[in-house]
């Protein structure tokens, strides 16, 4: 049986190795049908003997390689992750969804939070993660002081919570807060703001930290905050996650700075070892693998 996987070229790459690599009675094809006409081509020949297209990416509104889909009755799945819900949330207010996309195929979403909100726009979706920890990070000791870690993207940098982090970083001058992915443009920063810029390998940044904040006001189930508790260290999240601790504004985002903070230079705080045990247990390839495979090839 063959499954072409379609959608975010990051993701969908580096699931079908692994989904062709946990299953291998099955075939796994990743094709970038958003920019690369030879992969619309190869789409257009091997659509016809393919029994599944599974995009990791949800739309409403759809595209003529999904449609195509529909028309020849493949199985569709849809892996709803993040800013596509964003999108498939406006098209739906604005009365700009295509309901084939929405009845047709199956959805699943990585996200928790992402279930009910889904359902509010009509999208019967379930929870399956799509990220692994199989290969467990060596985990690394807190530093001798107390670091902040975020990371910033250079693209929307305030989505990510840029402007906030600096009026955090501005009251609270004794704790050093490192940003990763984020260059420093030579503005009039904090100084106790440090970037890190483009980081390669993250143990680096998390021996700088102690704790690790997400600020987004929406977000999918990130990466980071899963890498964080892997590396037991404690989270600030603008969602609520297991193991980690929600936070809304500024102010609570400081008080718990400052508790972690006291605690940590008081000698009691150790290593988050129930966020490690919780992203080791939930995120194994059994665990997303296989109920991924029973889906996509059943």
């Amino acid at each position: 049986m063959r499954v072409i996987v379609v959608g975010l070229k990051y993701f969908g790459k580096r699931i079908r190795c692994q989904l062709q690599e946990f299953d291998t009675q099955n075939q796994y094809i990743y094709l970038d049908t958003y920019y690369s006409l030879k992969d619309k081509l190869k789409y257009l020949f091997l659509l016809p003997f393919s029994s599944t297209v599974y995009s990791i990416n949800g739309t409403t509104r759809g595209s003529k390689a999904l449609l195509l889909a529909i028309k020849l009755k493949k199985r569709i799945v849809f892996h709803w992750v993040g800013s596509d819900l964003l999108q498939a949330q406006k098209d739906v207010s604005q009365k700009l969804s295509d309901k084939r996309f929405i009845d047709y195929p199956t959805h699943i979403t990585d996200t928790p939070w992402f279930v009910d909100q889904l359902g509010a726009i009509g999208i019967n979706a379930k929870y399956k993660p799509l990220l692994i920890f199989d290969t467990l990070y060596k985990f690394v000791e807190f530093p001798q002081s107390f670091g902040v870690l975020i990371y910033i993207s250079k693209i929307d940098p305030d989505f990510y919570g840029f402007s906030r982090l600096i009026l955090i970083a501005k009251q609270l001058p004794e704790i050093k807060f490192y940003i990763v992915g984020l260059e420093n443009d030579g503005g009039d920063y904090p100084e106790n703001i440090i970037f890190l810029g483009w980081v390669r390998n993250m143990q680096t940044a998390f021996e700088k930290a102690v704790i690790t904040i997400r600020i987004p006001n929406h977000d999918g189930l990130s990466f980071f905050v899963l890498e964080s508790l892997i590396n037991k260290r404690y989270v600030l999240y603008s969602q609520k996650l297991n193991h980690c601790t929600y936070v809304v504004n500024n102010e609570q985002i400081i008080n718990e700075i400052l508790n972690y903070y006291h605690e940590f230079v008081n000698q009691r705080l150790l290593p988050n070892q129930e966020g490690y045990d919780f992203v080791s247990s939930a995120f194994t390839k059994d665990q997303v693998l296989k109920p991924l495979v029973d889906l996509l090839t059943h």
